[in-house]
């Protein structure tokens, strides 16, 4: 009886946490198709050469807009998206100095996750640039002041290792010159791939599921040993 009952209990927990197949998931980082998840802080600081360290830099909230107005000329225009900044009224003009635009986006993985699809993106900035995930930097273009980043964009592939479960934040640290005072500036990010595989290996059931077919089954197991018993 004990080894029947034993045995009932392994196939009703096998039924219960049946296997599912893993799911692939797009990286949801939006890139500047949208202004949505981002948020950008501002330093005034005018002293890029020697270049400074913008992660150890305060920053002051602004509120991020999309670039509608015309695109200056020299800027590397849009497959798809658009370029954002700091200003007002859809100007790509704005103040000299550092901004810092930020996006966090989620890795969820049960329990862990492996990455599919390369994460990688297409960045171009107004004047110079700093990207970091995770507080690493990815990728540079401040290291020479004298070369702009607008003009065509720069590819950013992201290892697997730099990504965490959970919470990621992209940090986008952008100077802009100060020529002769205010002056074009902006952000661009595009052409973003990437997707993981999530690994979940089983669903957990919900206690009342586990509950009533636990009593199914000893419901099954009493009327088996009465049959038996009477014969």
């Amino acid at each position: 009886m004990r080894v029947m009952f034993l045995a009932a209990a392994f196939a009703v927990a096998n039924f219960l946490c049946s296997t599912a197949s893993a799911v692939i998931v797009p990286i949801n980082f939006n890139g500047t198709n949208t202004t949505t998840g981002w948020t950008v802080g501002y330093n005034p600081s005018n002293t890029p050469n020697p270049p400074q360290d913008p992660l150890a830099l305060g920053y002051t909230a602004g509120t991020v807009q999309s670039v509608t107005n015309s695109i200056p000329g020299p800027w590397v225009s849009p497959v798809s998206g658009t370029w954002i900044n700091a200003s007002t009224g859809g100007s790509a003009i704005g103040a000299a100095g550092w901004y810092k635009y930020s996006q966090s986006f989620d890795i969820l993985g049960f329990p862990n996750f492996m990455v599919t699809t390369p994460f990688t993106f297409d960045v171009a900035a107004d004047n110079h640039l700093v990207v970091t995930l995770n507080g690493a930097t990815l990728a540079s273009a401040l290291l020479n002041t004298t070369t702009n980043s607008f003009g065509a964009t720069i590819p950013v592939s992201v290892s697997a290792a730099s990504l965490i479960n959970g919470s990621n934040t992209l940090n986008f640290y952008v100077f802009n010159d100060e020529p002769d005072g205010p002056n074009p500036t902006g952000l661009f990010v595009g052409n973003v791939q990437g997707a993981y595989e999530n690994n979940a290996e089983f669903v957990i059931p919900e206690p009342a599921s586990i509950a009533l077919w636990a009593g199914i089954c000893g419901l099954g197991m009493v009327a088996r040993y009465r049959r038996r018993v009477a014969k």
